[in-house]
């Protein structure tokens, strides 16, 4: 499934003789966003976390060499635009990555949500 991220625009996913899921592989990954994302930071963790507690949740940090990495999960209809400026001024960012879920997860998903008891055979 990984190649298929980097060598094909369109897709479609088949279960079992039907398509479950096709079109542009860009719009299908935006389609299955999670609102994840991982930020690295210079600074204190609680006062980051208090500009954060109103926009997003914070779902864990570690911390590397004075480098923290938190992943937060933004609230419906808040931006990592918001996000950022509330934190600016308690912290000095090195880095942000929005986790988006591989063509592989987004079948199982697919497939999943439509068929509860495939689940388990399709992560096995």
């Amino acid at each position: 499934m990984n190649s298929v991220e980097e060598l094909c625009d369109d897709i479609a996913l088949i279960h079992q003789s039907k398509v479950v899921l096709s079109g542009n592989v860009y719009d299908i990954k935006n389609q299955f966003k999670t609102s994840v994302y991982q930020i690295q930071f210079k600074g204190n963790i609680p006062a980051f976390t208090h500009h954060l507690w109103a926009s997003a949740e914070l779902l864990n940090t570690k911390e590397n060499h004075g480098i923290v990495t938190a992943r937060i999960k933004l609230k419906p209809n808040i931006s990592i635009n918001q996000i950022l400026h509330q934190i600016l001024p308690v912290c000095e960012i090195h880095s942000i990555k929005e986790e988006m879920l591989s063509m592989n997860d987004i079948f199982i998903k697919t497939v999943s949500d439509k068929n509860p008891e495939n689940h388990s055979i399709l992560t096995e």
